[in-house]
């Protein structure tokens, strides 16, 4: 079902899981995390410093599935959903003025909602958004 799925709609296998309730998302981008190499960070736990993030559009760090956590010096470290290729890294670093980056994974929602925390009510007119909605996390 999963893969018959899968095939059709041309999404992530593990999206479909996730979704029908197979796995759970905290399990699935822990997963992830330990196939890419990379830490797993909880933005509820660890939020990014609001002085990164705002940096971006909320708009681009949806899209692209990314928020700055913190910058120190030359590096800063960024919380991902995918992995961001060339083009996103190079902006990221720019943007920040970084020499290196370094990456954990988290999940669509914890981005989502840090953003929420960081930018306010402004997502509430983005894509996807249903301002009703609340979801806890699973």
């Amino acid at each position: 079902m999963a893969l018959e799925r899968q095939r059709e709609q041309k999404v992530p296998l593990g999206l479909i899981l996730s979704t029908i309730g197979i796995v759970g998302r905290y399990q699935l981008y822990r997963a992830l995390a330990r196939i890419w190499g990379l830490p797993f960070v909880d933005l509820l736990k660890q939020p990014p410093d609001p002085a990164v993030a705002t940096v971006f559009s909320p708009r681009l760090m949806l899209e692209a599935g990314f928020i700055p956590l913190h910058k120190t010096g030359s590096h800063a470290t960024i919380a991902i959903t995918q992995q961001p290729d060339a083009a996103l890294r190079e902006t990221i670093r720019r943007t920040l003025g970084v020499g290196r980056l370094q990456y954990a994974v988290t999940t669509p929602w914890d981005i989502r909602e840090a953003l929420n925390r960081v930018f306010g009510e402004d997502l509430v007119a983005l894509p996807g958004r249903n301002p009703r909605s609340r979801r806890t996390r699973s």
